[in-house]
């Protein structure tokens, strides 16, 4: 059983069970599931993965009002809940995973991940985000939600970036792909620099992939699992299989890596193209950054240097 699976059969046979027997009020004010940090959150856990913090575990988020009324006694409930399940998983729990999961405020959990306690709000909150910290807290799952506050916010970050914000950044990560992986990497193999060959390499693969969630309108998770979960996605079809291609050819193999290289930005054009955010046919992403600021509507935002975003 996935940890996601785990957390709502926990929450649905013992949980919510004993929250209905002690202190039922308490339901109108939360909202419950698993959402944030961990494998299991984004559902890409697996064996290897339960070596810590596997577990029955829950998120019960609580409205102001929620949490002054019955913080503690949705605490006792988890507690004694706990006692209940198999003494296997508290031994693999970790220190780092303390706040996870649990009896959270609503507020307080969005202003760890956004820095606001709604969310962001204007565009300069929306672009200084990065991807992985959206990711975050929109993963997993909400299994009750009778406030409907939960719900609200999350609904609105899972609408993604304001569209302005989305075509910078998508601006940013075309250049500093297009810099790293189709310019930088080749001069520093002539040059012999096998290590900062290595690290523009590491750089076009991080910004591209960056690019690819940008035109999918998904956020990109943390870098551990930001190749994983492009698998299947559909606004560039193929880059998850060129995306291997590239990293098994590495440095090793530089001809090849760098056909795979262009075969990738190839792809991603297409994808630009087909979106309408540029017309021109020229495979180098750097090509096509001045066109796509032009459809930029706020002047402050298009007005922004090149690669920020």
């Amino acid at each position: 059983m996935n940890g996601l699976k785990l957390s709502e059969t926990y929450y649905l046979e013992m949980v919510a069970p004993e929250i209905k027997r002690s202190c039922p009020k308490a339901l109108s004010f939360l909202a419950a599931g698993l959402v944030g940090e961990g494998s299991e959150c984004f559902g890409f856990d697996d064996e290897i993965s339960q070596d810590h913090d596997f577990g029955p575990r829950v998120c019960l988020w609580l409205t102001e009002e929620g949490e002054e009324q019955y913080g503690e006694a949705l605490r006792s409930v988890l507690e004694k809940t706990k006692e209940s399940c198999d003494r296997h998983f508290s031994s693999l729990q970790t220190k780092e995973a303390a706040g996870r999961s649990g009896v959270l405020k609503i507020s307080e959990f969005y202003q760890k991940y956004t820095g606001k306690a709604a969310g962001p709000g204007t565009w300069q909150e929306w672009i200084k985000l990065p991807q992985e910290h959206l990711a975050t807290c929109t993963n997993g799952a909400v299994f009750w939600d009778a406030a409907g506050e939960f719900t609200a916010v999350r609904k609105r970050l899972l609408g993604y970036y304001p569209e302005d914000v989305r075509i910078k950044k998508i601006v940013a990560k075309a250049a500093l792909a297009a810099q790293a992986g189709q310019y930088n990497f080749e001069r520093c193999l002539r040059r012999g620099e096998q290590t900062a060959a290595t690290m523009a390499l590491g750089e076009f693969l991080k910004h591209s992939m960056e690019l690819v969630y940008l035109l999918n309108r998904t956020y990109m998770p943390y870098y551990k699992w930001s190749h994983r979960g492009l698998y299947g996605i559909s606004s560039v079809p193929g880059a998850w299989e060129e995306f291997n291609a590239i990293v098994r050819a590495g440095i090793n193999a530089p001809k090849a890596c760098s056909e795979h290289i262009e075969v990738l930005c190839t792809m991603i054009l297409k994808a630009l193209r087909r979106q309408k955010l540029c017309s021109g046919t020229d495979p180098y992403l750097l090509a096509h950054t001045e066109e796509m600021t032009a459809q930029i509507k706020d002047p402050a935002i298009r007005a922004l240097p090149v690669m920020f975003g």
